[in-house]
């Protein structure tokens, strides 16, 4: 144990010998790699005769692209052939991020813009000198990544357009494409604090392949943007990834103390006079035929249904969307993974549903949270959050039937306003049979209320407040208040901090929950703190709490030097981090200790990590881990190793991993979680995971199994069939979710799923349901 912190620091002082001087935190503001150097054009290839062309400054907003307008027809076709294409600006000299910050892209990439009245058209020539190098295999809408960083279209070749409408270097619409015209987008709220992918906007793309490389055309109806007309200036970026190089490039450059979320660094898009334009009115009825048995029937009948129902979308001004849905339905979603809870605390499940997330950015509010989303994964969630739309129209499992909803979002001025009411109607709970209680249990129909307002201050900073409100009856009720900052006086320092109030008839003190933390990154060193505070009484039903009466302090220390003498190392990545949790009496409850002591990225792309996990629990009551093996109350100190890496998952074929072998609590774990991705074709890819737990106690050893297939069959980025397989050994139970989709039309969709789950062999439901959209856009 002692030996650790000395072989740690001797793998950074070792590491710190191969880096310049100015690496170092401490050296002032020079840069790594030529961080502020001009990048050498080196001729323009691919530019024809008649464009014009834009190799201004490279440094952030002094990146300009003037866009221009048109009152010629484009043909949606990936072909820049129109006159309009002809004339237009140039935007181009790409600065990599990665492998070499600073220096000029290794391939040419061009972007143009022109609009007409009612739509705006970008135009991409992303020219290799190698095409049949060029990697895409990924149709599927929204993409097969998770988009935290990469993209979700992190396999291929791809490009996006990040378009910062309101030019308040915040917010940004987010748009992603590959050489197959997958289609992929996401509002982009506090330049990366919340990324909602799950948006859906209208727009099309064409694609077309040539002995240059790949070149794309995006139309995009400005009644799927919300801008400021009378702001002629967009912040604009364009970031194109060349997947067999790894290599990721930035129109307006982005160094890696930041990532392309960082809105304060686009560029400018200039000349964007667009006046006036109509307001944005759409109307989606849908229509719904089921059939099912053992869901609103016993097993063995069988029980149709039919439903319509309507979703109303309108722009009240330029900046403001009211959103109204009625007869609300969401038998499109795809079912939420099973997993296997082995801590003491409620696991936190996504929300999935279109109507909660369109423009959820707005509503979301500062603290309790981890900054860094890896650490959300696994089921884990942040440790408080006051609005959790996955409260409202889901209980026990159970989807509970939304009357009607309305939703208020955008903004006015230097305000962002959010808005939400839903009505849920009661509804009763299929009995337990393993339950002596005969009385039945009923979800009483229920008010949500959430308001959100937030008020930008200087450049990135902003001050804001959240209300929530749920109403069953006069005495069923439960609100929260709250206040949170959100300073960020420099690009590579974040400062945050929260207070809010929860009000229940039942409790009127320890009823509150606050903190704040801080973050710095640079592109070698991150340092980052936090400290929350959640008492006893504390509870946000419209939001979530994994634990209440304690006191949490996160610490963080990042290094991930870029060692020159070893070409075949990206970066070298050490951390030292740990998460303590005492009582409110200060009573220590849990202390958490991670320590990534070595790890590495290679150049192509594959990853792999080393890690050391001190532990320390501290039970007050029996923990009852699984059906009758107990772990009795005390004080439990234990440690295990782990690792985790993963493969470049541009290959056909790539592979993650993760295995834990060490103490837990007063026995031992093994915990393995691997992850099989194969791709052979654009048309068809398959996912394979398995999570394994094997774990030896005082009280009892027990195995836990869970496995996870999907298949997905793409014939077009318009047409695809998705298969989720499940498989739980504990409850020895298996669950299915098989969906089609065809949009027919931009924003129209026809959705046939069959959902079926088995307990020992047994069927216990299934489902048939078709689904029919058509969107009026008026």
């Amino acid at each position: 144990m002692f030996r650790l912190p000395t072989i740690l620091l001797s793998f950074i002082l070792l590491s710190g010998e191969t880096l310049p001087a100015e690496a170092w935190p401490w050296q002032g503001h020079s840069n790594v790699q030529g961080e502020n150097q001009e990048p050498q054009n080196g001729g323009q290839p691919g530019i024809r005769d008649g464009d014009q062309q834009s190799t201004r400054d490279t440094t952030g907003m002094a990146r300009m692209l003037q866009a221009m307008v048109t009152t010629s027809d484009i043909n949606l076709d990936g072909v820049l052939d129109e006159t309009a294409w002809k004339l237009a600006e140039n935007g181009t000299a790409f600065v990599q991020r990665e492998p070499f910050q600073g220096t000029a892209a290794t391939e040419q990439t061009f972007v143009q813009v022109v609009y007409t009245n009612d739509t705006l058209y970008i135009g991409i020539r992303a020219l290799d000198t190698d095409p049949s190098g060029i990697i895409a295999k990924d149709m599927l809408r929204d993409g097969s990544g998770d988009g935290r960083y990469t993209g979700k279209l992190e396999s291929d070749d791809s490009v996006i357009i990040l378009l910062d409408t309101f030019h308040d270097q915040r917010n940004a619409f987010y748009f992603e494409t590959n050489p197959l015209a997958a289609r992929v987008d996401a509002l982009i709220t506090d330049e990366g604090r919340d990324r909602n992918f799950e948006w859906d906007g209208v727009w099309n793309v064409a694609v077309e392949r040539s002995g240059e490389g790949w070149s794309a055309e995006l139309e995009i109806p400005f009644n799927t943007l919300r801008f400021n007309p009378a702001n002629d200036t967009w912040g604009m970026n364009v970031r194109r990834v060349i997947r067999r190089k790894n290599e990721e490039v930035y129109w307006a450059p982005i160094m890696r103390n930041a990532d392309m979320y960082r809105v304060s660094q686009y560029g400018q898009l200039t000349n964007m006079a667009i006046g006036n334009p109509s307001r944005n009115f759409r109307i989606k009825p849908f229509v719904i035929a089921s059939g099912d048995e053992g869901v609103t029937t016993d097993v063995g009948d069988v029980a149709g249904n039919a439903q319509i129902g309507l979703d109303l979308r309108w722009g009240v001004t330029d900046s403001m969307t009211f959103d109204l849905t009625a007869n609300t339905d969401f038998a499109q979603v795809e079912a939420d993974e099973q997993r296997v809870n082995l801590t003491r605390f409620s696991l936190f499940f996504p929300e999935k549903r279109e109507f909660f997330l369109e423009n959820a950015g707005i509503f979301d509010f500062g603290g309790g949270g981890d900054r860094d989303p890896r650490r959300s994964r696994g089921g884990r969630g942040p440790l408080v959050k006051v609005y959790h739309s996955r409260q409202i129209g889901i209980a026990q499992g159970d989807q509970i039937p939304i009357i009607a909803g309305g939703k208020l979002t955008g903004r006015a001025g230097d305000w962002n306003i959010g808005l939400l009411n839903v009505q849920t109607a009661e509804h009763k709970f299929a009995a337990n049979p393993d339950s002596s209680n005969t009385k039945p249990n009923i979800e009483p129909s229920t008010n949500w209320t959430v308001a959100r307002i937030k008020r930008n201050v200087g450049e990135r900073s902003s001050l804001g407040a959240i209300f929530t409100n749920r109403q069953s009856s006069g005495n069923d009720y439960n609100r929260v208040v709250g206040l949170d900052a959100e300073l960020n006086p420099h690009q590579k320092l974040n400062i945050n901090g929260y207070y809010t109030l929860s009000d229940n008839p039942w409790a009127d003190s320890e009823n509150w929950a606050g903190g704040g933390g801080f973050n710095w990154q640079g592109p070698i060193w991150k340092f980052s703190a936090s400290v929350d505070d959640i008492r006893h009484n504390y509870t946000p039903e419209a939001g979530f709490v994994s634990r209440r009466g304690i006191r949490r302090s996160q610490h963080e220390i990042t290094y991930e030097p870029r060692p020159s003498n070893i070409s075949w190392i990206r970066n070298l990545s050490f951390e030292v981090r740990n998460s303590v949790v005492a009582r409110t009496d200060n009573t220590l409850e849990t202390w958490d200790g991670n320590i990534r002591f070595f790890a590495f990225l290679l150049e192509s792309d594959d990853w792999i990590g080393f890690f050391f996990n001190p532990t320390y629990e501290r039970l007050f009551e029996p923990f009852e881990i699984q059906d009758g093996i107990v772990i009795p109350a005390g004080e439990y100190t234990f440690y295990h190793w782990s690792t985790y890496g993963r493969s470049n998952p541009g290959r056909s074929l790539s592979v993650s991993f993760h295995a834990t072998k060490g103490g837990f609590f007063d026995g031992d774990r093994l915990m393995g979680n691997i992850t099989v991705n194969y791709r052979p074709s654009p048309y068809f890819r398959s996912e394979t995971q398995w999570n394994h737990n094997d774990v030896a106690l005082e009280g009892g050893s027990f195995k836990t199994n869970v496995l996870r297939q999907r298949f997905n069959a793409s014939f077009s980025p318009n047409f695809s069939i998705n298969s989720y397989i499940q498989y739980v050994d504990t409850e020895d139970m298996i669950s299915m979710n098989t969906r089609l989709n065809w949009i027919y039309k931009s924003g129209s969709d026809l959705f046939i799923v069959y959902n079926q789950n088995w307990i020992s062999g047994e069927t216990q439901d299934r489902a048939l349901i078709f689904k029919f959209t058509y969107l009026w856009a008026l």
